[in-house]
């Protein structure tokens, strides 16, 4: 019989005192994380790459742009400023969109969020090889349930 590692066998097992930032109730011998399924290391993966390359994408093309508009004559920058401004909107959104998968934690929003995300860049043809397999592993009942039920 081996000994119990807060003190002599009979004594009762002293208080714990848990730090200020856990929540009340929280035991951390009895809540068990589950183990996220490999369908979310491949999603934050994916999220986190395709949304630093929109990030550059846009900080190029951007920069180009206005610095075309910039450099021409008289007047005619404003449509090349306008047209530089929709373009970083539009990644600027698409890379939040993906990136959100990395920052959303365990949400259920986050699963709804990635496969919104997923399903945008299966509009090209360049993203079906990793897309079309990362969504059927997305939507698999288990990664729902992963999703549905976070730790409180």
């Amino acid at each position: 019989m081996s000994q119990p590692p807060w003190g002599p066998p009979g004594q009762p097992e002293p208080e714990r005192i848990l730090s200020a930032g856990l929540p009340p109730g929280y035991d951390p011998d009895q809540q068990q994380q589950a183990s996220a399924p490999s369908a979310v290391t491949y999603m934050r993966a994916y999220g986190g790459i395709v949304g630093v390359l929109y990030l550059a994408l846009g900080a190029l093309f951007v920069g180009l742009m206005v610095k075309e508009a910039l450099s021409k004559p008289g007047g005619d920058s404003v449509g090349g400023l306008v047209g530089a401004a929709l373009l970083g909107t539009l990644l600027g959104s698409l890379a939040a969109l993906h990136l959100a998968v990395l920052v959303g934690g365990r949400r259920p929003w986050v699963h709804t969020v990635a496969t919104i995300a997923v399903a945008l860049d299966l509009t090209s043809a360049c993203c079906w090889l990793p897309g079309i397999p990362l969504l059927i592993l997305w939507l698999r009942p288990d990664v729902r349930a992963f999703y549905a039920d976070p730790p409180r």
